[in-house]
């Protein structure tokens, strides 16, 4: 996130979630973008953040949870807004720059690292390289439980 500079001080942002009805992100994040150059003055908001991966919300980044509500007021798709700040963490993994991917073999032993199931570990038994998904075994559960997520949630631990 950016930090900037008023006064000497530094003041950290914070992103803020605004409920939208599905499919009309951009569209919403546009309408509301054109809002923000009338206002610019009067609201800290910085950025907007509309990501394929997030259906139904708007990220908008700013100091205060009340800047950006004049912003979506009245708009027709517009849903609410989520109380509280959303951390950077919870979306870090789909806004930073993936690494180079490293070609999955069915047997290979893999950690989840997103989502209900972070942290346990599975053996691959399939992959769908057209959907980049991969089914997986899990070993940490009590009953064998077959589970199918993007590859791109899953970290080799042993080929």
């Amino acid at each position: 996130m950016e930090e900037g500079k008023e006064s000497g001080k530094q003041i950290k942002k914070k992103l803020y979630a605004i409920k939208v009805s599905a499919g009309h992100e951009k569209e919403i994040a546009l309408i509301a973008s054109e809002r923000y150059n009338s206002m610019k003055e009067k609201t800290s908001v910085v950025s907007e953040l509309v990501l394929d991966e997030i259906k139904s919300y708007i990220l908008v980044e700013a100091d205060n949870p009340a800047d950006p509500l004049p912003l979506f007021y009245g708009l027709k798709h517009v849903r609410g807004y989520v109380r509280g700040v959303t951390d950077i963490k919870d979306i870090e993994h789909l806004i930073l720059p993936k690494a180079k991917p490293v070609e999955l073999e069915v047997g290979y032993e893999v950690e989840i690292m997103w989502g209900p199931f972070k942290g346990y570990t599975g053996e691959i038994v399939s992959i769908d390289r057209s959907k980049n998904e991969v089914t997986v075994i899990l070993k940490d559960a009590v009953t064998p439980l077959t589970i199918q997520l993007s590859a791109d949630y899953v970290k080799v631990i042993k080929k």
